[in-house]
């Protein structure tokens, strides 16, 4: 099993459908609203096939029922940067805990330190 949460990489907060989550640009209160539907996409790969794919519940949250093996994690979100492990090893019995941290696409000529 595979479980875990999405954050945004500029303020670690959840990404959640109509939520707000801050841009990483200036000092003041500056944030991206999220779509009012639709979490963020995760799907597990094993070899070039796809094994289970979902979107992410209230919180970010998600919980993956798999058999032990070697996967891929991918998540994507609109406005935001994809997340890939190539090294998500469940082993029998265990869950293996995951946190995705996306980062909001960059504005262009802008720069951002995260």
């Amino acid at each position: 099993q595979i479980s875990g949460d999405v954050v945004c990489a500029v303020d670690g907060a959840p990404l959640e459908p109509g939520e707000a989550v801050r841009d990483g640009y200036g000092r003041g209160k500056e944030t991206i609203k999220l779509p009012a539907t639709g979490g963020v996409s995760i799907r597990i790969m094993l070899g070039t096939g796809l094994a289970k794919e979902l979107v992410t519940g209230e919180g970010g949250e998600f919980d993956i029922p798999l058999p032990a093996g070697a996967y891929a994690c991918i998540a994507t979100y609109p406005g935001f940067y994809p997340f890939m492990d190539p090294d998500c090893l469940v082993e029998e019995g265990k869950t293996r805990t995951l946190r995705v941290v996306l980062s909001p696409f960059f504005m262009p000529g802008g720069l951002r330190a995260v």
